[in-house]
């Protein structure tokens, strides 16, 4: 790809492939590392991953300032003038699980919405790897936060963090939207709103500080009186994880009740919070139990109209059979998404590489199966040689 360098090796990336996508053709270019043996993740750090890390320790800390959200406060929206459209896109994400599925939602986030900004709030460390390899993103609106709740008791469950989230750098945007890190956020139909503009006439519609739908509970307990399944500890009150708002008077309104809820984790945790105060049995659900109670403590309305959009494809849920099998897959949105991938061959093949065996990487592959023709060659090249290692290994070990 003219003009796009990188530091990472490509393995199974080979000379002359054709990307062709339904609207896109690109010719991959040639890579002499592509023979080069990427270390597991879960490997120590040698020779190799020293290699695969590349650049020296001073201009990879260089890297991490230029990046860090707390670095940046006051620093992104500066006039009056870029604050009245100031939009940040937020996620919070377990470093354990869902790390690898950050490069994605920042490059479709930003590819779609090139003047957005997007701040990740990682609980637990990034490595140098993972660093890199969003360096190598073509749009760098976009910061990190690693150790995120370090030393709180909500390191473990980063969908509660999400909805406690009040810091400096959140609020000198206008506007914040905290969504799901495994949806990949598209640009909207020709006669579609942008994310911002749909959610804006949404809370003018409402006069409300924030734009979400209630959540539709189909149990059946749900639907007698409320101290039965409060007994019961159903979650039948919810509010939905996809939440935009105005950020100054979303936190003039939940304010305290977010530095009460905090401040009850840190003395009882996030299990007995989600059973005891919440009573929820289920912490699946506590969240957006959670998001419920926050707006009604806040004294503000629920929601009265309906407008929830994913705003791109929800990677998780193609890659479930159940889903796919209901038709709840829309197939324009899938081929977009195979669309950015090739016109960002080499950036999309180390990010496969860097995650291989995560969720991500998983679920991706699975998506790129799934279609057949369309599917980007050069992602279905690295996935056949990851299948071929697999069975070389399975083999070694039925020799022995």
């Amino acid at each position: 790809m003219p003009g796009f360098t990188t530091d990472l090796p490509i393995l199974g990336h080979e000379a002359g492939v054709t990307i062709k996508t339904k609207n896109h053709v690109a010719e991959s270019t040639t890579d002499k590392r592509s023979s080069a043996t990427v270390p597991s993740l879960s490997e120590p750090k040698s020779r190799n991953t020293k290699r695969f890390i590349s650049g020296d320790k001073a201009t990879n800390d260089a890297n991490r300032r230029q990046h860090m959200c707390q670095k940046l406060v006051s620093k992104v929206v500066k006039t009056d003038s870029e604050w009245q459209r100031s939009l940040v896109l937020s996620a919070v994400v377990d470093a354990d699980n869902y790390i690898y599925y950050v490069p994605m939602y920042v490059l479709y986030a930003l590819e779609a919405y090139p003047s957005y900004f997007v701040a990740i709030y990682v609980n637990g460390r990034i490595s140098e790897r993972l660093w890199r390899l969003m360096k190598q993103l073509p749009n760098q609106r976009w910061c990190m936060e690693e150790n995120h709740e370090r030393g709180t008791r909500l390191k473990s469950v980063p969908s509660l963090s999400r909805f406690l989230l009040a810091d400096d750098f959140i609020k000198q945007f206008r506007y914040a939207y905290f969504g799901d890190i495994d949806i990949a956020i598209l640009p909207p139909n020709k006669d579609e709103p942008s994310l911002l503009d749909g959610h804006l006439d949404h809370m003018k519609e409402m006069s409300l500080p924030y734009s979400n739908v209630r959540r539709q509970v189909n149990k059946p307990l749900c639907k007698k009186d409320e101290s039965k399944w409060r007994k019961h500890r159903v979650a039948c009150n919810r509010i939905t994880g996809l939440h935009f708002i105005e950020t100054g008077p979303w936190f003039k309104a939940t304010g305290a009740t977010i530095k009460e809820y905090r401040g009850t984790i840190k003395k009882i945790g996030s299990a007995d919070f989600c059973g005891k105060v919440m009573r929820v049995e289920d912490p699946f659900y506590c969240d957006e139990a959670m998001l419920y109670t926050l707006i009604e403590k806040g004294g503000l309305s629920l929601p009265t109209s309906h407008f929830r959009p994913k705003h791109g494809l929800h990677v998780h849920k193609y890659a479930n059979p159940w889903y796919v099998s209901k038709n709840e897959v829309n197939q324009k949105e899938v081929q977009q998404f195979l669309d950015v991938a090739a016109k960002h061959e080499q950036l999309m093949t180390n990010l496969q590489i860097l995650g291989s065996g995560s969720y991500m990487s998983t679920f991706i592959s699975r998506i790129i199966e799934r279609e057949g023709s369309n599917r980007p060659d050069f992602l279905t090249k690295k996935a056949k040689h990851e299948e071929e290692a697999a069975a070389e290994y399975q083999q070694t070990r039925t020799n022995k």
